[in-house]
Order: structure tokens, then C-alpha cells, then sequence
């Protein structure tokens, strides 16, 4: 009698094992998801045109509570670079804020790139340069034209 090849089996057994404890998939038509995406509440992403300089932007935008409900209310904005990283921590820092009283209600506008696969170490060294880094002005030193794009085309 021959046996099996132990790593062949042990294999198959660890394969057998591991789908033990797993239900059945129903079709993708009928069942929710396992697993659904996490949302931040209030917020909004907003893809903007391609700014004057051939820049594209997207805003993460954080809602206060009362927004929905206080159509003329006017509210305090806080611009935040880099929002792709830090909007999710600046929204859970500003909920806490708001849940002790510690702030009023504001607005929180991250600013981020439109796109998929970006380096953001090349778009962030152009725009938050304020001079050219030893490249004479190809690949840096627009913040001047970062803050001006902020001023007349975001806020």
C-alpha cells in the first residue's frame, strides 16, 4: 500500500480545517455584505474641476450635527492639508471636542489629491514648498500657487 506524500495531505487537511468554521457564501446578489466599509459620519468627498494649474483636489468635508438642520447658520472652517491621512483624526479629535464643550461647532475641510496610486511625495513637495528645491521650480516651490488656489477656487 502506498501512502500519501505528508505534505500533500497535510495540505489538504489544513485546507479541509480551515474552511470548517466558514459558512457558505450566498450569491453576492442576495447577501450583505460580511464586512461593510466603514463611513464617516456628517462627511462628505467632493472631486473638484482641475484647478488653473492643472492640479486636481478632492475635500473631505466634515459636517457639524447641526448642519442639516440650521440651513442659515454660519460656521467656523478648519482647512487641513494632507486630509487623505489626518481628516479621519481631526474628525475623532473635533468629536470629542464637541461631546466636552470645548469647541463650538465647525466645519472641517481636508484637502487631498483626486486619483488612484499617487505619490504624494512628489504632489505635496510642489505645492508646500514655498522656494524651489534644486530643481529650479519643475518639481517644487508653488506654495505661493497652492495658496492661491486654496483662496480663489476652494474656500
Amino acid at each position: 500500500m502506498k501512502l500519501p506524500n505528508p505534505v500533500k495531505a497535510l495540505s489538504v487537511s489544513l485546507s479541509l480545517l480551515a474552511g470548517a468554521g466558514v459558512p457558505a457564501r450566498a450569491s453576492a446578489k442576495t447577501a450583505a455584505p460580511l464586512f461593510p466599509p466603514y463611513v464617516i459620519g456628517n462627511s462628505q468627498l467632493r472631486v473638484l474641476p482641475r484647478s488653473a494649474d492643472g492640479r486636481q483636489y478632492q475635500l473631505q468635508v466634515g459636517l457639524p450635527a447641526s448642519y442639516a438642520t440650521a440651513p442659515t447658520q454660519r460656521y467656523p472652517v478648519l482647512f487641513v492639508t494632507d486630509g487623505y491621512w489626518d481628516f479621519p483624526t481631526i474628525q475623532t479629535s473635533y468629536n470629542n471636542l464637541i461631546y466636552d464643550r470645548v469647541v463650538p461647532e465647525f466645519i472641517i475641510v481636508g484637502l487631498g489629491y483626486a486619483g488612484e496610486n499617487l505619490d504624494y511625495g512628489v504632489l505635496r513637495r510642489w505645492e508646500l514648498s514655498p522656494v524651489p528645491l534644486d530643481d529650479n521650480g519643475e518639481t517644487s516651490g508653488h506654495a505661493a500657487d497652492f495658496l492661491r488656489t486654496i483662496e480663489q477656487e476652494i474656500i
